[in-house]
This record gives C-alpha cells, structure tokens and sequence, in this order.
C-alpha cells in the first residue's frame, strides 16, 4: 500500500498528462483490494477517488475513461464504474455512439467470423449484464442489438422480459438481422420464438436470409487468428435457414438491388449457405453469369486457400444443381483463377498435380480459345 502511495505522490513530476495517466492506471491495476481489510479499502479507494478527481494531474476523467478503453481494462472500467460513480451507459462519443458500441464496434475479422474480440468480451459482458435497461445511442444503437451481436442468450432473454421489441426498428439493422448476420442460432431462435419478423427489412431492404450472406470466409492464419477467439469454426448455417424459413422467410424475396438470398450468396462465394438454399428449394432461374464475376474480394484475400476453394466449390455445386454458364464466362472464370492464383492450380486439390487442360475440363471448357 505504501508503494502505491508513494507512486501517486510523484505523479506530478511527470510532465505527459497522457504519461500520468498510464503511471496512474498502472498502480491502480497492482491494488489488490481483497487482501486489504475494510478500513484499508475505503482509505485506498478514496485515495484513488482523489487523484483522479484532482484536476491539477488530471483535466478530466475522460483521460482515464479513454485509457480503459483504448486498453480494454476491466478493472478500470469496474473502478470508474462503481467508485468514482461513471455512468458509463449514459457516456457517449461526439458522433452518438455509445461506449458498449465502441466496444462491439467492427474489427477486420468481424466482416469474415463474426466473433466477438476476445480482448474486449469481458468488458462487453460487464457492460450487459450491469445494464438495467436497455440503453439506445444516438443513432439507434441499443444494448439489445450488442447482446445479439455477442451472442448473450442471457441479457437477451433478459431485455425481452422486461418488454424489449424483438422487432426494435432504431437502428439500420433489426435484432434479427444481426443475430442472421452473426450466425447466433441460438439468439435467432429466441427471437423468432417471441415473434421476430423473419421477412424484416433493414436499411437495404434485405430480409435475414440476405443478412446471412454477408459473412465471407477467409484465411484464418493468415488474416484472423491474432483477432478471433473461435476463428477456426465457421458456423453453420443449415440450421439459421432452416428456422427462418420454417417461420416463414420467404426464400425468392428481393433485396434493394433485387438480388435473392441465394444471388447474395453465390455472389459472396458462400457454399455452405448456397447449398442450404438450394437444399429449400430456393430458384436458379434468375441467376446469370455476371454473379459468378461480380468478385469484391482483394487480390491479397484471394490468394490464399479457403476463399479461392469457395470459389470453386459455389461454382461446381451450381453447375451441379442445372446451372449452366456461356463458355466465354468459363473462359474468364479460369482467367480470373490465373490472375489472383498464378499457375498454382494443384491447391484446388492439394496431393494432386492439376494442369491447366484439367482445369480447363473441370468448368466444362474446351481446348480451343471461345470466339470472340
């Protein structure tokens, strides 16, 4: 306790008030409350109280309210929380966002797994399950689309018994929309349970079933691991179709670009959800060979193994089910493949030496060049 007493008293030698701060945050993470009596907690946690209130060190409480996040502290975040009386639900940024949005905001693997950052889910947590109500952001973003998004069965279930909507239209996307999008199964079932609208439109006017296509595979070692708790498991997505259309999805609707689920899909390379769709029954007969080349992924991601595998795989499973593509969009197709993969044509099937006059037999081409 002296240590730290004595640490606090040099703050002030310390000219960066962002330095000062990290020092600060520092000693107060090396406090171990549960090994001081009554009496040395309330002395300790008024001491720290003070520092952090004397405005000669610290401006303002919004410099420790940054670290805490920018560090993904939970300890300071408990401490600001229910010592120093932060109403950290009610805090927002200058553009409206909430901190719990910060928090649940984006990463890069997100846009690929979905998965909530590992660093950030015990704040995530703490932020839900310390929630009474369910805090909305200037732009529309509630604690109930977080807990969807993170997958809080709980703090879900929670919200909706103290009368959340399920079908909450304040924000660009609905609960059931981000669950779809995140492969929450088990969120989407409760919420379909207590009569979330499977044909919902969000601001694309896309229903749920689009919402699905919008996670893409990629290489996790390569682009993921450093990010993503459970990046190795994409989720299934067999079971989310199944229970959307069992509640009444429809299967054929169209998105503002008028594409179909099984459109979005195949244009996202998505073999597993194409296949479900198609398993439902779910029509060919507007798709056209422009989709097969409308590719949005990076040269960088395209190098790598399991997105040029989906590629591959969403084609041959298409022309399987009756799909039949012009031999010039075949022609392209392996032009493409060359592009972004060189001549390494044996990671289509690895062990297996694979020409081009094979890969050119594997889309139905022939030898010959197709006239113009």
């Amino acid at each position: 306790m002296e240590s730290v007493l004595d640490t606090i008293s040099n703050l002030k030698n310390i000219k960066s008030v962002k330095i000062r701060c990290k020092e600060f945050a520092n000693v107060w993470g090396t406090v171990n409350f549960s090994s001081l009596s009554s009496l040395e907690q309330d002395l300790m946690t008024k001491c720290l109280e003070n520092v952090m209130r004397d405005q000669s060190l610290f401006p303002s409480i919004t410099y420790f309210l940054v670290y805490v996040l920018e560090n993904k502290n939970l300890e300071g975040m408990v401490f600001l929380h229910e010592k120093m009386s932060l109403k950290i639900h009610e805090v927002r940024f200058v553009n409206g966002k909430s901190l719990l949005r910060y928090l649940v905001e984006p990463k890069s693997c997100v846009n690929y797994h979905g998965d909530v950052d590992r660093e950030s889910k015990p704040l995530i947590d703490y932020f839900l399950k310390t929630a009474a109500e369910n805090y909305c952001d200037s732009q529309g973003y509630s604690y109930f689309h977080a807990a969807c998004f993170a997958g809080d069965i709980d703090t879900v279930q929670r919200f909706i018994k103290i009368g959340v909507d399920v079908n909450l239209d304040t924000f660009a996307y609905s609960p059931v929309h981000i669950a779809a999008k995140y492969r929450r199964v088990e969120v989407l079932r409760v919420l379909l349970e207590h009569d979330a609208d499977p044909n919902k439109r969000d601001n694309e006017q896309s229903t749920p079933l689009h919402a699905i296509a919008r996670l893409r595979v990629c290489d996790c070692v390569e682009l993921c691991a450093d990010n993503c708790s459970n990046s190795d498991q994409r989720r299934p997505v067999d079971a989310m179709v199944e229970l959307l259309v069992a509640k009444g999805a429809k299967i054929e609707a169209r998105n503002r670009d008028g594409l179909t689920p099984l459109e979005s899909a195949v244009m996202s390379f998505d073999f597993e959800l194409t296949k479900s769709l198609l398993s439902l029954g779910a029509s060919m007969d507007s798709l056209n060979d422009n989709m097969m080349l409308d590719v949005n992924y990076t040269p960088y991601e395209l190098g790598y193994y399991p997105v040029a595998l989906h590629v591959v795989e969403t084609i041959r499973l298409l022309v399987s089910n009756g799909f039949e593509m012009q031999l010039w969009t075949r022609y392209k197709l392996i032009n493409f493949w060359m592009t972004v993969r060189g001549n390494d044509f044996n990671s289509l099937i690895p062990g297996i030496e694979v020409s081009v006059s094979v890969i050119r037999a594997y889309f139905g081409m022939c030898s010959s060049s197709p006239s113009k």
